[in-house]
């Protein structure tokens, strides 16, 4: 599916303006920002995305950073090419475990590598209404399965509403968008014709295409909730994938029963209690830490709009080494805790209060000895 939804040769949302869409233009060729997170106690890369960015090539990037597939070196930023060279070696060095592995890897790595370049300005994705896994197979997407990542869309009919289910289910978003077409044309026709039909393959071509638009407009963010569901049961715990949601891709994880997206918006680099966000189809989310906390405060819209109006090179680096330095910190105290645990207070008994325990016995004794020195020398007196 295209970007604008109306033609499948349109670059994906994310992608470089149409006018720099050559691969070799020098202008792919750019600095990303790197935003340091913890991740799973770890202090890991996560790569931004930039003003009309490569968003496929970042969501798959993510994937394998926090895999711990790849690796990228202590630094702010990095170039794209450089991470198009990590996919190679990555490609190029790959375990093959069985016969018919090494047949597939022989066949489409060519395929495969010829595709990277597009990864940077965008590629064409052309969603089935059948799965949540369910796309139209072209050499674009089997890059995703050359590294062995899942594809997710949540673009799905609800079961429920048979009559949108019957004509919908199955079908390819191109195919919808020729079933509306030709059901205008029908429309057309039929206002021209003289002829009238109680029931007829115009009437059902009508009635489907109505359908089809009605669903495409009913959910322009391109999730519904059986969509939803269907991803939450497919996903296991702990889990990474790539997520096709709104002409966009992005990184999904299922952490504890529930479904999170990476957030990879520049507006959001130097805040560094925003990792995740919650995914919904309302577009009730919060955001969360690297620990999946729920953020104490989100940023106002005046952060936001200066962060993204700052050029990369002035302020790439301070809000990077910002959060990379209270990321350290943040970790060296959690080693700290871990290497360090706090002892338990030594347990001392009460020290005897006057007049009682010991001290009290002893004056007690004191006193029994001087009444038996009284008694006795009274009774010598006596005597």
């Amino acid at each position: 599916m295209a970007e604008t939804a109306t033609s499948a040769s349109v670059p994906l949302s994310g992608g470089v303006d149409e006018h720099n869409s050559g691969a070799d233009h020098p202008s792919h060729m750019k600095d990303y920002d790197v935003k340091w997170i913890s991740w799973n106690g770890k202090k890991t890369a996560t790569i931004m995305q930039n003003l009309n960015g490569p968003c496929p090539m970042i969501a798959l990037i993510n994937v394998l950073l926090l895999s711990n597939r790849i690796k990228i070196r202590h630094r702010s930023s990095v170039r794209s090419e450089h991470l198009i060279e990590q996919l190679g070696d990555l490609l190029l060095n790959k375990e093959i475990t069985s016969e018919e592995e090494q047949l597939n890897y022989e066949r489409n790595i060519a395929d495969v590598i010829t595709v990277f370049p597009k990864l940077l300005t965008g590629i064409d994705v052309n969603i089935q209404f059948k799965n949540v896994n369910s796309f139209e197979l072209t050499p674009e997407l089997t890059v995703f399965d050359a590294f062995g990542i899942d594809l997710f869309h949540g673009w799905l009919p609800d079961p429920q509403m048979e009559d949108d289910y019957r004509v919908i289910s199955g079908e390819s978003y191109n195919q919808l968008v020729d079933k509306i077409i030709t059901s205008k044309t029908t429309t057309t026709e039929e206002s021209c014709s003289n002829t009238t039909t109680e029931e007829s393959s115009e009437d059902r071509l009508i009635h489907e295409g109505l359908i089809c638009e009605n669903f495409l407009e009913s959910y322009p963010a391109q999730l519904t909730y059986h969509g939803l569901v269907t991803i939450y049961e497919k996903m296991s715990n702990n889990q990474l994938a790539v997520f096709f949601r709104n002409n966009h891709f992005s990184t999904i994880y299922k952490h504890k029963e529930e479904l999170f997206t990476l957030v990879t918006d520049r507006g959001y680099l130097n805040k560094c209690s925003i990792v995740w966000e919650t995914l919904s189809v309302t577009g009730d989310t919060h955001f969360t830490d690297g620990q999946f906390m729920t953020s104490p405060t989100e940023p106002d819209d005046d952060d936001l709009s200066a962060m993204n109006q700052a050029e990369p090179s002035s302020q790439q680096p301070q809000s990077a080494t910002s959060c990379s330095e209270q990321l350290d910190r943040q970790l060296a105290l959690e080693l700290d805790r871990k290497l360090n645990p706090p002892q338990p207070a030594p347990v001392t008994r009460p020290r005897p209060a006057a007049g009682t325990g010991e001290h009290q016995q002893q004056q007690r004794g004191t006193v029994a000895n001087r009444t038996r020195r009284n008694s006795s020398s009274s009774k010598c007196v006596i005597t």
